[in-house]
């Protein structure tokens, strides 16, 4: 039996909480475990901010849990630093045959597939809300965009 996976991408936190987009994305991971139950989560990032005493996946496993996720179904993956780091370390984790959508805002959709390409894989996205303080990221994909169009960065 093929188990799915719900690969779930770190975000902003501070002081050992999720920010608000990074809520949305665990959010909207909670929801999709709910509707999948034979779906495992993957949790990915690592120890990315200076205020905290703990991994973003750290982080999100609490937050899932605290939302009705049973702590064996998901599954941490604690030194990614990058979204291309993300989807590396998840792919290693997991192996070559996973079937594995990931969740990220839907900002972050658009470059985050250009990300996959490079890292190798074949995800699904599935979007989550931007959330209310992503003014300045939305920007800030909107400046990275074109140069991950022609490959100078990702």
């Amino acid at each position: 039996m093929n188990c799915e996976y719900i690969l779930i991408l770190g975000g902003p936190i501070k002081d050992n909480k999720p920010s608000d987009i990074l809520l949305k994305r665990i959010e909207t991971g909670a929801r999709v475990l709910k509707e999948r139950p034979s779906s495992k989560a993957v949790v990915s990032g690592g120890m990315t901010a200076k205020s905290c005493s703990v991994t973003e996946a750290e982080i999100m496993k609490n937050a899932l849990m605290e939302l009705g996720i049973e702590e064996e179904r998901i599954i941490l993956e604690t030194e990614a630093m990058t979204t291309l780091e993300n989807f590396k370390n998840t792919a290693a984790l997991l192996g070559d045959n996973a079937v594995v959508s990931f969740v990220t805002s839907e900002f972050h959709i658009w470059r985050s597939k250009k990300i996959m390409k490079k890292a190798g894989v074949s995800y699904s996205p599935i979007p989550a809300a931007n959330g209310e303080h992503s003014l300045k990221f939305r920007i800030r994909e909107a400046f990275l965009r074109p140069l991950a169009a022609v490959g100078i960065i990702w």
